[in-house]
């Protein structure tokens, strides 16, 4: 799956990878606070959807693991992303969202104002959504939109799993 655009038709980058270390527990809701400083920003927003359906997750052994990621070249619904990722399904860590984060600008996050997207399914509703983080200025914020929302993203955007 190297070449999703011949694959899917969808835009998108060929895959890069980053290894991320394992953790024996992680909560989200560590990470959560107004203020908080992750990776040297500030967190100065919370979306309600992210909060509600991430805010007190939990993962426990969380092995060591490769994450792959893709940056979108053109606008996009989740329909043809999810399909280009899926494998079987497009479900991401949440560390791994953090992880990212932590890594600051020497790792694969944007810190350019585009979205860092992870896709998850949600224990509240068994939905998948899209739990991402972005950085504008010096604010991080973190924010969730259903999977197949018609906002769809933006080129530039960039996709993990």
């Amino acid at each position: 799956m190297s070449d999703l655009t011949t694959e899917t038709n969808l835009n998108i980058s060929t895959a890069e990878s980053v290894s991320l270390e394992g953790t024996q527990r992680f909560q989200m809701k560590e990470y959560l606070t107004l203020g908080r400083k992750i990776g040297g920003l500030a967190v100065t927003y919370i979306g309600p959807n992210f909060l509600r359906h991430f805010g007190d997750f939990v993962e426990t052994d969380v092995p060591a693991r490769t994450v792959k990621y893709w940056t979108l070249k053109e606008w996009s619904l989740d329909g043809p992303i999810t399909q280009a990722l899926a494998a079987p399904s497009p479900t991401s860590s949440l560390a791994s969202l953090i992880q990212i984060l932590e890594l600051g600008h020497d790792g694969p996050g944007l810190f350019n104002g585009e979205s860092n997207v992870h896709y998850h399914t949600s224990d509240k509703d068994g939905a998948l959504w899209t739990p991402h983080w972005y950085v504008r200025g010096n604010r991080l914020g973190f924010g969730a939109l259903p999977a197949g929302d018609d906002v769809g993203w933006e080129p530039g955007d960039r996709f993990f799993l």
